[in-house]
């Protein structure tokens, strides 16, 4: 994965990383990741991860190799565990998420250089994470989500440097989750000190709710990966409201599924386009 997303922060467009959560979900990121000819990563939240027993996840992996046509990878975000990371290695994945940054930065460091040393040998990607974004996702928060603590530059350039990571993830005043009692904003400026202090891609995290073009302008300043996941949740329940507006009394299932799956599909078009990952495939 690493190879194209340094393409990325060359040609200055960002890889989208979408949270699955079912196969449906998993053919609808690879089927519109081929119209668009877009790279695609396909997340699992170590929520999830960890909830899924083996079988699914293998189910998940041998799908993709079948059914993607464009460069993609198997990502586990958001791992918090030594256990976890080395499950997903074994299982296949190609790229890895060790979030640490609840973590003192020594222990940080430490901790994310370990994972860096178990999963190269096998060629899979490593991120990192430094600084503490605001809010609360898929259950994932070690401290009140009031709290942030912005990426700070020159201790993103050691960490940097001390971990060998392929991907930094920052924080730059997004929000995790559904936090709308907080402004979501990208600070610009900082992800463009963060981009010229370190030599590798920048990951966004908690971008939900975030004004598009300040996405953009983060693309054009160093960022290369941004995570997706709840923006596809008001589309698919609108779609599933649409199809139940009806005098029916019974509205088939699959008809229901697929008016949500359909805006989805869309949602999921739009956001290649606007990182401007469509075509680079």
């Amino acid at each position: 994965m690493s190879a194209w997303v340094r393409d990325a922060k060359k040609r200055k467009y960002a890889v989208p990383m979408v949270n699955v959560s079912d196969i449906e979900f998993l053919r609808a990121v690879l089927d519109i990741a081929f119209e668009e000819k877009s790279p695609v990563i396909v997340g699992i939240a170590s929520p999830y991860f960890e909830a899924c027993d083996q079988n699914l996840l293998e189910c998940y992996i041998y799908y993709s190799m079948k059914r993607a046509r464009t460069p993609y990878a198997i990502h586990l975000d958001h791992g918090r565990t030594v256990q976890q990371i080395v499950r997903a290695i074994k299982l296949g994945f190609t790229s890895v998420m060790i979030d640490a940054s609840y973590l003192p930065f020594e222990k940080n460091v430490e901790m994310t250089r370990k994972i860096v040393q178990l999963a190269h040998p096998f060629n899979v990607s490593v991120e990192g994470e430094l600084g503490r974004i605001r809010g609360e996702e898929f259950g994932l928060s070690t401290q009140s989500s009031d709290y942030e603590e912005l990426t700070d530059p020159e201790k993103a350039r050691e960490f940097v440097q001390a971990t060998e990571i392929d991907i930094l993830s920052v924080s730059v005043g997004t929000v995790h989750g559904m936090e709308y009692r907080h402004k979501v904003r990208v600070e610009v400026p900082l992800v463009k000190r963060i981009a010229e202090k370190t030599s590798i891609p920048l990951a966004l995290h908690g971008s939900f709710k975030a004004p598009d073009e300040a996405i953009k302008q983060a693309v054009e300043a160093g960022i290369c990966k941004v995570n997706l996941a709840l923006h596809f949740w008001e589309p698919f329940t609108n779609g599933v409201k649409e199809a139940l507006q009806t005098k029916e009394e019974i509205v088939p299932l699959e008809r229901i599924l697929e008016s949500g799956w359909k805006n989805v599909r869309e949602e999921i078009r739009y956001r290649m386009r606007l990182l401007g990952s469509s075509g680079k495939a």
